[in-house]
């Protein structure tokens, strides 16, 4: 039986970035990608992840309104 690998949302309105991130963090990481902020909200209801990786400027919400609510979460 494999360890649990843990996990990171990605939230990032830019393919590249998202690529990049994969690239570098898939073989150790559990990763989970949003393009928005709103998706990003939506994945996080789907289960807990253990890090958060949020880029400022994005459409819909910004990553300081993500931010703040999944704070407003706990």
């Amino acid at each position: 039986m494999s360890p649990h690998k843990p996990s990171i949302l990605v939230c990032d309105d830019e393919e590249s970035v998202r690529a990049a991130i994969r690239l570098v963090l898939e073989q150790d990481y559990e990763l989970v990608f949003a393009e928005d902020g709103e998706e990003a909200l939506a994945k996080c209801h789907n289960g807990p992840v253990d890090l958060v990786l949020l880029d400022l400027k994005m459409p819909k919400k910004d990553g300081m309104e993500v931010l703040q609510e999944l704070m407003s979460r706990q």
